[in-house]
């Protein structure tokens, strides 16, 4: 049988050995300082993990709608499907139907209004491809009613398709109806995230997120010619704003071609926080005086310029 041994001050020896394996506070202090600077250092990495993979998820959530574009050209001889502002009032006249907005309105969650427009049949097993999955912006009063998202963040290029042709854009546009008149696939985008707060209620002196993303030619001074267009004397601005869901600067784009890209915006004015006010046409940031490289090559990229 073992013998434990007694010490001057009655413990046993095999208890003096257990007192021995415990922390000190310096040593545990220490333990705690390494564990924070571990996840100082891996808390980033994970959030970017993260944006890395909703960027992923928005670049392939782009592929599949224009996918669904694509084959609707080949089932319609080469026509385009129709891009008209809210649909019309008719469901299935235009690709996509309904006004988004910040109301707790039901066309803001009805899924109705994707699968009744002319591409449902497309992406009738891939609905979640209207929306970009960084976009989880609601207002006050749609959090309230327990609403976790908007059906749609995407809008389709205006110059694709636009039914009826918008007439008070300023200067002289072509409206592409068919496949084979565009120039330059691979640089002419189709679809875009668009900033949320470009929702508001349809009415006068609104600008509702309907199906269409609209950057009017006269709203640029620019000699488009030119390979280095330069900017007039008058200040030129966006109308439709796009979004920058990602890392605060990256927008999703798809293209004719059928591919699909993150676009990183050089200007920080084209990345407008979200504030569920709508109609961002009235700020006066909207409005610029200098060379803006976003909003050029948003349009030189929309218009079938044929630029790379």
């Amino acid at each position: 049988m073992m013998s434990v041994q007694m010490n001057s001050s009655g413990k046993s020896s095999l208890e003096k050995a257990r007192a021995g394996f415990g922390f000190t506070l310096i040593e545990l202090l220490v333990v705690i300082a390494i564990i924070a600077i571990l996840a100082g250092i891996l808390l980033p990495v994970l959030a970017s993990a993260k944006q890395r993979a909703l960027e992923i998820q928005c670049v392939s959530n782009k592929k599949q709608i224009q996918m669904a574009w694509y084959m609707y050209t080949q089932d319609n001889n080469d026509h385009l499907v129709l891009n008209v502002p809210g649909g019309g009032t008719t469901p299935g006249t235009g690709w996509v139907n309904g006004y988004l907005d910040w109301s707790i309105n039901p066309v803001n969650t009805n899924v109705f209004e994707l699968t009744s427009g002319l591409l449902g049949d497309y992406t009738a097993k891939t609905i979640g491809c209207y929306a970009c999955p960084a976009d989880t912006y609601l207002a006050p009063a749609q959090l309230q009613v327990g609403w976790s998202h908007r059906i749609r963040s995407v809008r389709m290029n205006k110059y694709l398709a636009c039914m009826p042709p918008d007439p008070g854009w300023g200067a002289a546009f072509t409206n592409f109806f068919k496949m084979s008149n565009i120039r330059s696939p691979a640089s002419m985008w189709v679809f875009v995230d668009s900033h949320p707060d470009t929702g508001a209620n349809p009415g006068p002196g609104s600008h509702p997120y309907d199906g269409t993303f609209s950057l009017p030619p006269g709203y640029l001074n620019v000699d488009l010619t030119s390979p280095n267009p330069q900017p007039g004397a008058a200040p030129y601005k966006w109308n439709d704003m796009p979004a920058s869901y990602h890392n605060k600067r990256n927008c999703g784009f798809s293209f004719a071609d059928g591919h699909a890209e993150m676009h990183r915006w050089l200007d920080a004015q084209t990345c407008i926080p979200v504030s569920f006010q709508g109609n961002l046409n009235l700020q006066p940031f909207r409005v610029y005086g200098i060379y803006d490289q976003d909003l050029l090559w948003t349009f030189l990229h929309s218009y079938n310029s044929g630029v790379n």
